[in-house]
């Protein structure tokens, strides 16, 4: 925990909202990802924004890639 604590700056980890990170983690789940994990350790960036523009973001990229998003990514 601490090293994930480390690699973020302070600002990432005060501005995470934890229902809205459940949401998109839930969203993620619903459609089939399977590395949340590493998007949690690796991007943990992603989940500071709100889950509306965060499922906007998701459907253009997604419409973008044919709807193999997350397939490719």
């Amino acid at each position: 925990m601490d090293e994930l604590l480390n690699k973020y700056n302070h600002n990432v980890i005060k501005n995470l909202d934890k229902n809205n990170l459940i949401k998109i983690v839930n969203f993620l789940k619903d459609n089939h990802c399977d590395f949340i994990e590493d998007i949690l350790n690796d991007y943990l960036d992603i989940f500071t924004f709100e889950y509306k523009e965060f499922i906007n973001k998701y459907i253009i990229l997604n419409n973008k890639y044919n709807g193999l998003f997350l397939n490719k990514a």
